[in-house]
């Protein structure tokens, strides 16, 4: 049946608008290949850190609650997780006011779908006097026989960060209320796991999707996929793990309605593929 608008998609439009993901910066360099790109260009980041382009790959760098330093390995889609056999990466992490540098060990985190013997997410801990502090990391990374150095410039935000400008705006009728966010997303129920917490790097919908503006195509074609609460086109840069697998939605105060089902009405949640217009 043909999804006709209403209000609640022309309001959710206009939240889309407002939605958030951290800000960071970075800067990069690489040893033993050139970069396949030496201007800076912007990319669109899934899990909140700052990404950078290497050879074929991309790599994102996320400070996540509690000075948890997260490093995820992507493709040449940067939306796309790209696992690699590595038991770990070490990372030299300096802070403002540091002279020297301290190695944080990051240890495999294998992500929903990862190979047996392979990783895709590299996860370690900052040092005490470095959490909630602005930190510059560099690693060294050895991918398709080569070695790539990339350093980022991260700030510190909170894991669970909704903007004030959400507040009002995430309370309206099947969305989550602002005081109920962070619970939200930072627990398990259902079908949505600790593991897909991870995976959606341990924050909110509205934090990981700051800045970046939705739109709602209301006459998606056969073969589209589509939002699962409101019909709409789903949009490719608005995607949220459940079950450990991947939705697509129009906006993110949908994905808080769908984490909402997902959590307490687990069957009522179809597989992915389901949510294509016919």
């Amino acid at each position: 049946m043909p999804f006709k608008p209403n209000s609640r998609v022309a309001l959710l439009g206009l939240v889309g608008a407002v939605t958030a993901g951290s800000v960071l910066m970075l800067s990069a360099s690489r040893t033993g290949a050139r970069a396949h790109d030496a201007k800076e260009h912007a990319h669109s980041s899934r899990h909140g850190g700052a990404i950078q382009a290497i050879g074929n790959h991309h790599v994102e760098a996320v400070l996540e609650k509690g000075g948890r330093l997260r490093v995820y390995l992507l493709g040449k889609d940067e939306a796309q997780l790209t696992p690699a056999p590595l038991p770990e990466v070490v990372a030299q992490v300096q802070g403002d006011d540091e002279v020297e540098s301290a190695p944080v060990t990051l240890s495999a985190d294998p992500q929903p779908g990862d190979p047996n013997g392979q990783s895709s997410s590299f996860l370690g801990q900052l040092p005490e006097s470095l959490v909630g502090a602005p930190v510059t990391v560099a690693m060294t990374l050895p991918l398709e026989g080569k070695g790539y150095r990339a350093r980022f410039e991260l700030k510190p935000h909170r894991a669970d960060e909704v903007h004030p400008e959400m507040l009002e705006m995430l309370s309206m009728p099947g969305g989550a209320g602002a005081d109920e966010v962070s619970a939200l997303y930072a627990t398990p129920g259902g079908r949505y796991t600790e593991a897909d917490i991870r995976a959606n790097g341990t924050q909110s919908a509205a934090a990981k999707y700051r800045g970046i503006q939705s739109s709602h195509d209301m006459n998606p074609r056969p073969g589209d996929r589509i939002c699962p609460i409101t019909s709409t086109k789903a949009n490719p840069r608005f995607v949220w793990t459940i079950g450990g697998k991947e939705y697509r939605f129009c906006c993110p105060p949908c994905i808080d309605e769908f984490v909402q089902r997902a959590k307490k009405q687990p069957e009522s949640i179809q597989e992915p593929e389901s949510y294509v217009q016919r």
